[in-house]
C-alpha cells in the first residue's frame, strides 16, 4: 500500500484543498479498495490487499449527535456535491446529524454512512 497516497489525500480533504471524486480516483490508482472513517477517534483506516493503514485526520467539529437524521446526511452530501459547501462543513453537517462514520467502496462505489445504533444511509457514488 501507498502510504503516502493515502497521507496526502486525508491532508488534502482535511485542508479542503481536494475534491471526493479527486480522492477516490486517486486512491484507486493506489490500489485502496475502501477506507473506514472514523469520526470519534477521528482517523480514517485504508485497505487494499487484506492490509490496512490508518491515518489521524483533523475535523473542525468534535461533537456527534446522539440521534441519526438521515435526511440531514442527504442534505449535507447533496450540498457538498453541488458545491455549496466544502468538506469540513459536510464533516460537521454529518455529524450534527449523528454519523459517527461511514465506509467509502471504491470498488462498489458506494458510501455507508452509520448512526450510534446501527442506523445507515446508503449513497451510490455518481459514475
Amino acid at each position: 500500500m501507498n502510504h503516502e497516497v493515502v497521507k496526502e489525500c486525508t491532508n488534502l480533504s482535511d485542508e479542503e484543498k481536494i475534491t471526493f471524486p479527486e480522492v477516490v480516483r486517486r486512491l484507486a490508482e493506489a490500489g485502496i479498495e475502501l477506507y473506514y472513517t472514523d469520526l470519534l477517534a477521528p482517523s480514517k483506516t485504508y485497505y487494499a490487499n487484506n492490509t490496512s493503514y490508518t491515518v489521524e485526520c483533523s475535523f473542525q467539529s468534535k461533537k456527534v449527535a446522539d440521534t441519526f437524521n438521515r435526511e440531514g446526511v442527504i442534505d449535507a452530501i447533496r450540498k457538498i456535491q453541488s458545491g455549496q459547501i466544502q468538506y469540513q462543513e459536510c464533516m460537521k453537517k454529518i455529524m450534527a446529524s449523528g454519523v459517527i462514520s461511514y465506509i467509502v467502496f471504491i470498488k462498489g462505489r458506494k458510501v455507508i454512512y452509520f448512526g450510534r445504533r446501527g442506523e445507515q444511509h446508503v449513497e451510490e457514488m455518481p459514475k
